[in-house]
């Protein structure tokens, strides 16, 4: 079950690459213990934080808070973190106004860290709807939530292996 807040099915399984060169795209998701390097863990040693948004967006549209959820062990850590991000909110975070830019159906392609560059690659549902705000809001999620891992130092999000549109209003 998920916990307070603190500030700041049957989908197809991502492809993860974590190594200094790239394993070759058709490189299935594999469960931790066969991903290396693997990263300490992080929060508790189980734990990852996700970034949503309560209430309504205001005129900063990047102004997450963030969930704590246990860590699914099947995969590693960022993997983890972004599979459960682009999933529904439970019934009573929804409650508690919590809410998500990320349209549904979203779902990852691929994640790779490389050099300290995480490339989230995920598929055109992301584009789907919203104006700015929303656009702005869904990188902030995706960025923010990467962001707390040691060996991201910064994201680059795609949609369908393309950069130039991803999330573009």
């Amino acid at each position: 079950t998920p916990s307070e807040e603190t500030k700041s099915d049957s989908t197809p399984a991502p492809v993860v690459e974590k190594k200094e060169t790239a394993a070759p795209p058709e490189a299935a998701l594999v469960p931790k213990e066969e991903t290396a390097p693997t990263v300490e863990k992080i929060a508790d040693g189980g734990k990852v934080y996700l970034h949503y948004f309560k209430g309504e967006l205001s005129n900063n549209c990047a102004s997450t808070v963030k969930l704590e959820r246990p860590l699914d062990a099947r995969y590693g850590e960022e993997v983890a973190a972004l599979v459960t991000l682009v999933t529904s909110l439970t019934d009573e975070e929804k409650v508690r106004g919590y809410h998500s830019e990320i349209p549904s159906g979203t779902h990852l392609r691929k994640l790779t860290i490389v050099k300290g560059v995480a490339t989230a690659d995920f598929n055109d549902t992301l584009n789907g709807g919203g104006g700015s705000c929303s656009m702005i809001a869904r990188r902030a999620q995706i960025e923010n939530t990467l962001f707390q891992f040691p060996d991201v130092e910064k994201v680059v999000i795609t949609v369908n292996g393309n950069a130039a549109t991803a999330l573009q209003p």
